[in-house]
């Protein structure tokens, strides 16, 4: 058998899109199950009603010389099953940020552009890997979200023309890199099917390195770890480990850990990410 797995982008462009660069897209990638030991992960299908409720916090600090910013950021939010599967495609989730707190050295008033998003769900059909592919209701929940940004904000106010300008982009690409970020981070992680145990070598750009470690973690959980190296010519260097923990029966992150640092001859930037899934998990049999 073969399963997917997504290939990690940025993690962190919630409400700093506007500082990030543009997030190359995630590519689904085969990984061979050769008759090796292996884990079956998702052993329950989803259906329409499923409800998963995540708390995450998350932190970005320049650590060049003289530098002054940092964000932190703390959110929940709830990702439920819209619709059934619908072959070659996966389900139809719903995306509902149910409460935030942000602090930004730079612009104070970032909470402002996260909050304006409170209570208004997105919906987005997902490929077989998770990977959002179209979005349901776009033109409302845009609507939606900068009626209660321009309710927030000074007409005046750069930040508030910023976010007009973000929100005007590419649909998929904006969702996917502000207000799904969080998704978009455990779908790396989430694994599904029969998953080779063991250390796989992933696809590195050159010069780089990419593996994942896959171990079982108890009943019906299992522990990924994954750690990507990347190096360019001029002398940047991007580190990135993730360590997830999943509910094999629903396949689905119960605890996340990520971080990411940049360095560079100027200086640096170090991001963390940490999720956990405040639902029940399902009851395990085995």
């Amino acid at each position: 058998m073969r399963l997917q797995i997504m290939l990690a982008g940025s993690l962190l462009c919630l409400a700093a899109c506007d500082r990030a660069p543009a997030t190359p897209d995630p590519a689904p990638t085969d990984l061979a199950v050769d008759g090796g030991p292996t884990v079956t992960i998702g052993t329950r299908p989803e259906k329409p009603g499923d409800a998963y409720v995540f708390e995450s916090t998350a932190d970005e600090k320049d650590t060049s010389a003289g530098a002054s910013f940092h964000q932190t950021r703390r959110q929940s939010f709830e990702l439920a099953v819209a619709a059934a599967p619908v072959v070659p495609t996966g389900p139809r989730l719903r995306y509902t940020l149910r409460s935030a707190d942000v602090t930004d050295t730079q612009t104070p008033l970032r909470q402002d552009t996260v909050r304006s998003a409170l209570e208004t769900p997105l919906e987005f059909d997902v490929n077989p890997a998770g990977e959002p592919v179209a979005l349901v209701n776009w033109a409302d929940f845009k609507a939606r979200y900068l009626k209660a940004l321009d309710s927030r904000l000074a007409a005046d106010d750069p930040l508030r023309a910023q976010a007009h300008h973000v929100m005007n982009g590419d649909p998929l690409r904006v969702a996917r890199d502000t207000l799904l970020g969080d998704v978009m981070a455990m779908t790396v992680m989430e694994v599904r099917g029969d998953a080779p145990l063991g250390r796989t070598k992933l696809p590195a750009a050159e010069g780089g390195e990419a593996t994942l470690d896959l171990v079982r973690d108890g009943p019906c959980k299992v522990k990924i770890t994954r750690h990507t190296v990347e190096k360019n010519a001029q002398g940047a260097r991007s580190e990135v480990t993730t360590t997830a923990t999943l509910s094999t029966v629903d396949g689905r992150v119960l605890t996340l850990q990520d971080r990411k640092a940049v360095s560079s001859s100027g200086g640096g930037v170090v991001e963390t990410l940490k999720i956990h899934r405040t639902s029940p998990a399902p009851a395990c049999k085995g």
